[in-house]
């Protein structure tokens, strides 16, 4: 194998292995908010009997602030975009995986009359490997590089850190 093809395996490998990092650490923030989501679920469905839907508003809203905080800080790539943007990009997401999760919660519990509590971790994991990873990994927090300087014109309090 020649120089260049070395040198263009190396950086795929290199692209290979960073991309896995991305997913281990989107994964371990999301079972942070993730688990914030749950209990606040679980809670809301034993004090609001039979209220799943406002239950899994709450939980979401909770996991959502704890993913974005956790994602923007220390699991994806620094995107250089701006809090708001950012945030505004992730409000949208939340919404579409909001919607998918009512849809399982909605399939599970009425249609397979799964338990409303049962339902819910299966509703939750299709909704994330569908709809929120994938949102948040190719639109929300796209592109850039770990290493990559901030954004000079952006305010230092929304300038992401440089992580090494």
């Amino acid at each position: 194998m020649g120089p260049v093809a070395e040198q263009t395996e190396r950086r795929g490998t290199r692209r290979g292995v960073r991309e896995m990092s991305t997913l281990v650490r989107a994964s371990i923030s999301s079972g942070i908010a993730t688990a914030a989501d749950g209990v606040a679920y679980q809670l809301l469905l034993v004090l609001f009997t039979g209220s799943y839907g406002f239950a899994a508003f709450v939980g979401a809203l909770l996991g959502g602030v704890t993913n974005f905080t956790i994602n923007r800080r220390w699991a994806f790539a620094s995107t250089g975009k701006r809090l708001r943007n950012q945030a505004t990009e992730y409000a949208v997401a939340s919404l579409v995986t909001y919607a998918a999760l009512q849809t399982c919660l909605f399939v599970f519990i009425e249609v397979l009359h799964v338990d409303e509590h049962a339902a819910w971790v299966p509703a939750k994991l299709i909704a994330w490997l569908f709809v929120s990873y994938p949102v948040q990994r190719f639109l929300v927090f796209s592109g850039g590089s770990r290493l990559q300087a901030p954004v000079q014109d952006a305010p230092a309090s929304e300038r992401p850190p440089i992580v090494a």
